[in-house]
């Protein structure tokens, strides 16, 4: 019985090593193959290379020589932007994971929060939100809180915060 095993081992190990050298040798060939096309593509593009710069240099030649323009007006100096994002979370309504989809969106500060639409806050939130998320988000107050935020005026902020109802879940307030 062992000598059978054996010799069937064997056999199955011849299999495998001329199968292992038939695939060598047709990869090979294919290899062979592609390499002789790309070399055949690099010299085509290669040939169009040279005859576009030659076009391009009869072109510059061809061409007056440029007119003196006046140095133009310096740019105005950009707006500061913020170092660091703002916590977005002091927003009623958003936590830590709203504060993780809204700042992969690109909103990170209370200005950019309150100069957002609410329809655009709905598409974040739809896009990269879960269900869940969705579903508690009361969005239609952000940007007006976030603008109290943004103008520092933290007691406006509270109460009005203080205003709006989790029962009702969420939006304008309940007075």
């Amino acid at each position: 019985m062992p000598y059978l095993l054996l010799q069937i081992f064997i056999c199955l190990l011849i299999a495998f090593l001329i199968g292992l050298f038939i695939g060598w040798w047709i990869g090979r060939r294919n290899c062979a193959a592609r390499v002789s096309e790309l070399e055949a593509e690099v010299s085509d593009l290669h040939a169009a290379l040279t005859k576009c710069e030659a076009a391009r240099s009869a072109a510059a030649a061809a061409m007056p020589p440029a007119v003196a323009m006046p140095p133009a007006a310096p740019m105005p100096a950009a707006a500061p932007i913020p170092s660091e994002p703002d916590d977005l979370k002091q927003i009623w309504g958003i936590g830590p994971k709203m504060e993780e989809v809204l700042n992969g969106a690109g909103i990170d500060t209370f200005a950019e929060l309150s100069r957002t639409s609410v329809a655009r806050i709905r598409e974040i939130v739809a896009a990269y939100g879960t269900k869940r998320l969705t579903d508690i988000a009361n969005e239609e107050v952000w940007p007006e809180q976030a603008a109290m935020a943004a103008r520092g005026d933290w007691d406006e902020l509270k109460k009005y915060q203080e205003q709006l109802s989790w029962r009702e879940g969420g939006g304008k307030p309940t007075s």
